[in-house]
């Protein structure tokens, strides 16, 4: 496929066969989950439109994730509109508008059916299914992948053909007035996987980011299966501590044997995910504090102490400081939200912390 020049700049090389170089994008960092659940009222959700800046893209976004967190889907959709009116190329906007039309459909075709439309409980996973995995390796994908790209479109080349013709073509970065069938023919092809992913996540929105499956594993996450996840295992997920559903903060998945893929990408959001009193259990934007790396310290050469008393910390204390340093900087900065819904985080309360050592 042969793109303009101008075209080629805006979406950048390819690195190597295979191996999909990332485009930059509007993105927000996400404040993540906090461990103490902190649902917003009405009243709090009323002060906090009124708070927000007229040009705050991302704090209607994050609004706009609390109303729809707390199933009020339509001033969820108007907060998201206002972000996207502010910043048109916000992802993350772009992702969560998506989900509220899913939401508000489903509650659509419910109302002809006769069932409730009200909000209430809705049946969450506790494990993370194969199509939020999906969704984890495509927003994880680096410039540094060492294998071929593996994966495929749903919808084949209906969906393709569909995102020439209404994305590709109209784009006044692409200026070829007169494409010729060879073209839209290369871009179609299934040997072009690489090219396709690439200009879905620049140019699409989030209804092309779904039809992508990535079946190969990025980097990041063969690195944590491998030598991050074992020590956590072995240090966090014990009798007492992060294993069981009783577990106090959180529990983790796959302890006393090898997870599964399910529980490792479980583990991996959850440990993305939560934070404790403000501090991310995962810091991609400074991972030498990352709790996840200052729990497994000793005590005295913590910033940040293991909450409780000193054998309620982790017991596994041999393990390589740079091969988690290393992988907690290899992960994509700042991190993407995912898009994963109806999944029930795996919290309890924590015991109070002894906070930052003196």
């Amino acid at each position: 496929m042969n793109l303009s020049p101008r075209y080629q700049a805006k979406c950048g090389p390819l690195v190597a066969v295979g191996v999909l170089a990332l485009v930059c994008g509007a993105m927000a960092f996400g404040t993540g989950v906090t461990v103490a659940a902190n649902p917003a009222g009405q009243q709090q959700i009323a002060a906090q439109e009124r708070a927000l800046s007229p040009k705050d893209a991302i704090g209607h976004e994050k609004l706009a994730r609390e109303l729809y967190d707390n199933g009020r889907y339509q001033q969820a959709l108007r907060q998201v509109k206002i972000s996207l009116k502010i910043n048109p190329a916000y992802q993350d906007a772009q992702l969560l508008k998506s989900l509220i039309l899913s939401k508000l459909a489903g509650q659509k075709k419910k109302s002809t059916t006769g069932v409730s439309t009200q909000p209430g409980k809705k049946k969450l996973h506790t494990l993370l299914t194969i199509d939020d995995i999906y969704k984890i390796r495509l927003w994880e994908l680096s410039r540094q992948e060492s294998g071929p790209l593996e994966g495929e479109i749903v919808g084949g080349q209906k969906t393709l053909l569909k995102f020439w013709r209404r994305v590709i073509l109209p784009d006044p970065d692409y200026q070829n007035p007169f494409p010729t069938r060879r073209q839209r023919e290369g871009f179609i092809s299934p040997n072009n996987f690489v090219q396709q992913v690439r200009l879905m996540l620049r140019l699409g929105q989030a209804k092309y980011w779904y039809k992508i499956q990535i079946r190969s594993e990025p980097q990041v996450m063969q690195t944590f299966r491998q030598t991050v996840e074992p020590v956590v295992l072995q240090s966090c997920a014990t009798v007492g501590c992060h294993r069981g559903q009783g577990a106090p903060g959180f529990h983790l998945f796959g302890s006393g044997g090898r997870a599964n893929l399910r529980q490792t990408y479980t583990n991996f959001y959850v440990l993305s995910k939560l934070t404790y009193k403000g501090h991310k259990l995962i810091n991609r934007g400074n991972p030498s504090l990352s709790l996840l790396y200052q729990y497994l310290l000793p005590r005295d050469d913590a910033a940040y102490r293991h909450p409780g008393k000193p054998q309620r910390g982790p017991r596994y204390r041999v393990f390589n400081h740079k091969a988690i340093i290393g992988w907690i900087e290899s992960l994509r900065f700042p991190a993407h939200r995912y898009g994963i819904t109806d999944f029930r985080m795996p919290v309890n309360p924590l015991p109070a912390a002894s906070g930052r050592k003196k």
